[in-house]
């Protein structure tokens, strides 16, 4: 029992680390394929935790399934992930991802295994607690280094002054997924946190983070966050009696205060959200106009899954 105690405390160290450094860890050189690193690191880490808790199943002598709801719902997905990359209209890609990124359908099943390991080995609230922490810390140092790097501080030169923040992840609209989850949990602790120093912490991370994402220029970022913080509030209307209004209204006014000055410096910049939705040839908008075209035709073709 003690080894098998010991395992445990070793999957959970190792997700614990995965889920800090993977928005962390990046390098420069990679060019184009710069998710590349993050991906290999997860790889390996899913792979890791996985034979750790191999070896955990032969310590243990005994095949137990996961006793949560979810479970059944990542199987299910698993599933899905499977019969449409068979049935796609290229499995190679579908499978490994383009031009070999490992991208693909591969990189859904390490995540749904990873799903599975942090519902097996995290059986407590305070286990979800701390990769929740631990997600919005690599959040915001995130945050503020693709906030310094716009400004134009930065090793490495990535012609993006001004322009659109990349940060570790090294693509703006990747950036901004990431951000737009982290942003209502950093909000999230302000509500909930216990002492004046954690308020004011969570309270300035929200703004950098939310600083950070207005620098992507995301649209679809955009209304992700939105919609995310518009649900946290609903969730504290609802659970209002068990939060102390008054004492975090100060700090959430001081938010909105801030991130409103934030809005207008950046989008009084050159670059303005107008350019975003301007439908030229070269916008990211028509080429997605042009590329939805061409469902209506993939689903005929192939709508079983494909």
């Amino acid at each position: 029992m003690a080894s098998v105690s010991r395992l445990d405390t070793l999957i959970r160290r190792c997700l614990y680390t995965g889920f800090f450094l993977l928005p962390l860890v990046f390098n420069a050189w990679t060019f184009e394929k710069f998710e590349l690193t993050k991906i290999l690191l997860f790889y390996g880490m899913v792979l890791i935790a996985g034979l750790l808790v191999s070896v955990k199943l032969l310590a243990d002598g005994e095949l137990r399934i996961p006793k949560n709801r979810l479970f059944a719902v990542v199987v299910s997905l698993g599933i899905i992930f499977f019969l449409s990359s068979v049935v796609s209209v290229h499995p190679q890609t579908s499978f490994l991802g383009y031009y070999l990124r490992f991208n693909g359908s591969f990189l859904h099943y390490a995540a749904l295994i990873c799903m599975l390991l942090v519902l097996d080995n995290c059986r407590s609230n305070s286990l979800y607690e701390r990769l929740f922490r631990l997600s919005v810390a690599a959040g915001v140092l995130t945050s503020i280094y693709g906030i310094v790097q716009w400004f134009g501080w930065d090793f490495k030169t990535f012609n993006i002054v001004g322009i659109r923040a990349l940060s570790t992840f090294g693509e703006p609209t990747n950036l901004a997924g990431f951000l737009a989850i982290i942003l209502p949990f950093t909000l999230m602790y302000v509500m909930i946190a216990r002492s004046r120093r954690e308020k004011i912490v969570y309270s300035a991370s929200t703004v950098a983070v939310y600083f950070c994402l207005l620098l992507t220029y995301s649209r679809g970022a955009y209304l992700a966050a939105g919609c995310a913080v518009c649900i946290l509030f609903v969730a504290l209307f609802i659970n209002r009696r068990q939060i102390n209004l008054r004492e975090i209204s100060p700090y959430l006014g001081l938010i909105t205060i801030a991130c409103v000055l934030v809005t207008v410096y950046v989008f009084t910049v050159p670059r303005t959200i107008t350019s975003a939705f301007q439908n030229r040839e070269t916008s990211t908008l028509s080429i997605r106009l042009e590329v939805w075209k061409t469902v209506p035709v993939l689903v005929a073709e192939r709508p079983l899954l494909g």
